[in-house]
């Protein structure tokens, strides 16, 4: 009887599939692993402190499990992603204050039963004026008025 390959990474002795993952088998019987979770391997945001209107690197690297695409998708709750769907790609500021990123990855081989992993960072988009970061700059003629 043939030996099971990948069977460790799909079921316990209980046959316990997690989600995401399912088997085939093989033309000589062997069960082989389709569509397992993707390894998040490397995540960096470069540097992670930029003036409004500057730009950061946001680095990823992951791997499928039997070397299948992966699919990224980078987010933000602020900002500008310049290929949302790359694992290197750019970062702009568009706003003072924190602005937290995130990469999630698949399996683009069946992303509709792959597993997701995802990691997050944030970055510092400080004013042009170099104040302090969240406080947007003053507009001109918006000077304190005196008291008499």
């Amino acid at each position: 009887m043939a030996a099971a390959v990948g069977a460790s990474a799909c079921s316990d002795a209980n046959d316990y599939r997690p989600p995401g993952c399912r088997t085939n088998l093989g033309n000589a019987g062997f069960v082989v692993e389709i569509g397992g979770c993707p390894v998040l391997s490397s995540f960096a945001i470069l540097p992670s402190d930029v003036s409004v209107g500057g730009s950061v690197m946001l680095l990823s690297t992951a791997a499928a499990s039997l070397g299948e695409t992966v699919a990224f998708e980078w987010t933000a709750t602020s900002g500008v992603i310049a290929d949302p769907s790359a694992p290197a790609t750019t970062f702009t500021c568009t706003e003072p204050g924190i602005a937290y990123v995130t990469v999630t990855v698949w399996n683009a081989a069946d992303p509709t039963r792959s597993c997701t992993r995802s990691n997050n960072g944030f970055v510092e988009c400080d004013p042009v004026d170099g104040g302090p970061p969240g406080v947007p700059d003053a507009a001109p003629g918006d000077a304190a008025q005196g008291g008499g």
